[in-house]
């Protein structure tokens, strides 16, 4: 039929489904192009929101561009249609108009083809009976009729006044199971209507052709004896031999009905879940907001549903709504993170998933919120484990080399580099135990930030190093800066031990200067002053290890005084040089120094010690010999202090040593402690005469002493009685 038929033309102007008609356009080696609207009927114009008047005449590809991903694809399955004349249907998405539509499409002439549209579910079963002229039409028009009642999406049935079947289209065969056969001529009570609907089928029977149209939705059955959801709407026709006969328009919503239940699982899904989601204008209002939205915020639904997103965010959070818009309505989902602002409780971070949605023309941004409060909190930790020292609290290596980095600019010249070392904290270490040196540490820490300024940077940068970095800051400022430091320093005790510190410093004037090069130049300044401060520190360390050990045990200053006499007068008697006579010295005062770990209850015990007591006393000359060692003064004598509890058969402690192979001054020392602690009261033994404690030495020697020392030393003794 031409198109210029006026029957056509009213059948495809009132057809319930969209209608357009094309010309294709080749290129010289015959492949089709591209092709262009001849024709379009209103139902086309509703479904597509394309205007006729403006796209009769047009190409596709200037109405409709990003009809589909790949123009080639579709555009060659058009022209297989066109030549096998056969008709196709499909489904389709338009990006452009963001919707799906079911697709019919059939060749009519070489070069040309229509497409019979309908968007998913469309409201076409509404619409097909608008027009008493296409129901008429419908019936008589046959040369198209055939092709738009079999290709409709939906079932339709025409039937006579008493519910006999007088024709069917393939979407009722597909719904039913039956074809043609079996159910024209045959009762549509009889053949699709449950038992139990028969009698209500029939009364609607009447009324359809009493002209009353009738719409519902009704469960109907196929030839396998399953049931399914069906929405049906029927209505009155004129058949061809001027009776009264009724057209009926199925719907399969069995789908439809499984969606509705699932979607009512969602959403309780989704009021239930964790998340908190929103449906919002593009104007930024809040039509949506599910119930751990509404929890979490603090929310009746009436107070929140209609206000404007911004209320429930952060000030500083917020981002402009039309920059905002403009962002999700071009990339389709954004994500970031903000800080929503609940009506009476504390505000709290999230990440936001937000998706631009677009649903019968109307735009939304739908938003899923998730509370990341513990997240958060943990990354902190992880920060504060990265960049911040857990003993001081104060800043790490790793974050002050990234600040030196960062503020490594002309704008922030001159930039000043203290470093400080804590000195004899290796002393402190072995002779109180780390607890007394970490407190050393953290008071340290305390003073240099109390002294410092709020844009200064300090870090632990070692073990017992610290630097602090000076942004705009100048020599002489920075050395004003030590000044305070060191006056605090000064004043500053730790459990009645002093506090030393070597300090440097170096300024960077000019950018080509390089900031590690400034560094270590602190470094070296430091080192530089920490030579001269550091032996008299060790000096005062020990000093107070000397006075602590005197206050908690027998070890007496009256009892160092007296062995040291003694010691001098025997070492000059078996002519010891001056230096030996030095080193002795320093033996006598340092030989138990390593007891100030031990608790003074078992230190001054009058009754047997337990074993575990015994273990813990001999440790005392292993740190001895680390205090020792630490200090340059002291460190010529570490290794006898460590070996004055040998014994010379090797029965002594801590290693066993033998004979010769016990430093010589410790075999000295040895027996002068031996015969001072004789003769004088401890809380663990009474005083022994001279007589006695000499014939005690004579009793040991080649055990405990060496004979040869032992033997000078006795005769040393008598002689001076």
């Amino acid at each position: 039929m031409a198109l210029n038929n006026f029957k056509y033309k009213e059948l495809i102007k009132n057809m319930p489904v969209g209608y357009a008609y094309h010309e294709v356009k080749y290129d010289n080696d015959d492949k089709p192009v591209d092709y262009i609207f001849l024709e379009a009927n209103k139902k086309f114009e509703k479904i597509t929101g394309l205007n006729r008047q403006n796209i009769i005449g047009e190409r596709i590809s200037n109405v409709m561009n990003n009809i589909s991903d790949n123009s080639s694809v579709w555009l060659k399955f058009y022209e297989e249609i066109i030549r096998s004349k056969d008709l196709n249907n499909f489904q389709q998405y338009c990006k452009k108009l963001d919707q799906w539509f079911n697709i019919k499409v059939y060749g009519d002439k070489e070069g040309y083809f229509a497409i019979i549209l309908s968007d998913i579910e469309s409201d076409f079963i509404e619409n097909i009976s608008e027009s008493t002229k296409y129901k008429k039409n419908l019936i008589y028009s046959r040369e198209r009729y055939e092709t738009i009642f079999n290709s409709a999406p939906i079932g339709i049935i025409i039937e006579d006044n008493k519910g006999n079947i007088v024709e069917v289209n393939k979407v009722v065969c597909e719904m039913t199971g039956y074809n043609k056969d079996e159910l024209e001529g045959s009762n549509v009570v009889d053949k699709l209507v449950l038992p139990e609907h028969r009698e209500n089928a029939k009364d609607n029977i009447k009324k359809i052709i009493e002209d009353k149209d009738l719409e519902f939705d009704i469960k109907t059955l196929t030839k396998e004896g399953k049931i399914k959801n069906s929405h049906l709407k029927e209505t009155k026709i004129t058949l061809p031999d001027g009776s009264k006969g009724i057209m009926s328009m199925y719907l399969d919503i069995t789908e439809r009905v499984k969606r509705r239940k699932e979607l009512e699982m969602l959403d309780f899904s989704i009021n239930k879940a964790n998340l908190l989601i929103f449906r919002i204008t593009p104007e930024g209002i809040i039509e949506y907001a599910n119930e751990t939205a509404l929890d979490k915020l603090g929310y009746e639904k009436k107070e929140l549903i209609g206000i404007k997103a911004k209320r429930i965010i952060k000030n500083e959070d917020y981002i402009v709504r039309d920059n905002y818009w403009k962002d999700i309505k071009n990339s389709g989902s954004i994500k970031y993170e903000i800080r929503f602002k609940p009506k009476n409780k504390e505000a709290f971070p999230a990440e936001v998933n937000s998706q631009y949605f677009k649903y019968d023309d109307q735009e939304y941004e739908f938003s899923f919120a998730q509370d990341i409060t513990k997240r958060k909190a943990k990354e902190k930790e992880i920060q504060y484990l990265l960049y911040k020292d857990t003993l001081t609290g104060l800043y790490n290596r790793r974050f002050l080399n990234e600040q030196m980095n960062r503020l490594d600019t002309n704008r922030q010249l001159p930039i000043s580099i203290i470093m400080a070392d804590v000195n004899g904290l290796k002393i402190i270490n072995d002779s109180y135990g780390h607890k007394k040196g970490d407190e050393l540490l953290v008071k340290t820490a305390e003073i240099l930030k109390n002294v410092l300024r709020k844009e200064d940077i300090i870090a632990r940068f070692g073990g017992d190093e610290f630097a602090i970095l000076l942004p705009k800051t100048s020599l002489e400022k920075a050395k004003k800066i030590i000044d305070r430091i060191k006056e605090r320093i000064e004043v500053t005790k730790v459990n009645s031990i002093p506090i030393s510190i070597g300090i440097g410093v170096a300024t960077k004037r000019k950018e080509i200067e390089d900031i590690q090069e400034i560094l270590k130049r602190a470094d070296n300044d430091m080192y530089k002053n920490k030579l001269s401060g550091s032996k008299n520190a060790k000096n005062k360390i020990i000093q107070n290890l000397i006075d602590n050990l005197a206050a908690k045990s027998s070890e007496t200053k009256q009892h160092r005084i007296r062995m040291d006499n003694l010691a001098q007068k025997f070492g000059k008697k078996i002519k010891l040089s001056d230096s030996e006579l030095s080193r002795l010295s320093s033996l006598v005062t340092l030989h138990d120094i390593g007891e100030t770990t031990i608790d003074s209850d078992i230190l001054n015990k009058p009754e047997e010690l337990t074993e575990i007591e015994w273990e813990n006393i001999k440790e005392h000359p292993k740190i001895g010999y680390k205090i020792a060692a630490a200090s340059d003064e002291f460190a010529l004598v570490a290794e006898e202090i460590l070996c004055y509890h040998e014994y010379w058969d090797g029965s002594g402690y801590p290693r066993g040593l033998k004979k010769e192979n016990i430093p010589y001054l410790a075999r000295i020392i040895s027996i002068i402690d031996a015969y001072e602690v004789m003769t004088n009261e401890r809380p663990y033994s009474k005083a022994i005469s001279k007589e006695e404690a000499l014939s005690e030495i004579k009793r040991c020697v080649g055990s405990q002493f060496d004979p040869k020392i032992a033997e000078k030393f006795i005769k040393f003794q008598k002689s001076n009685y």
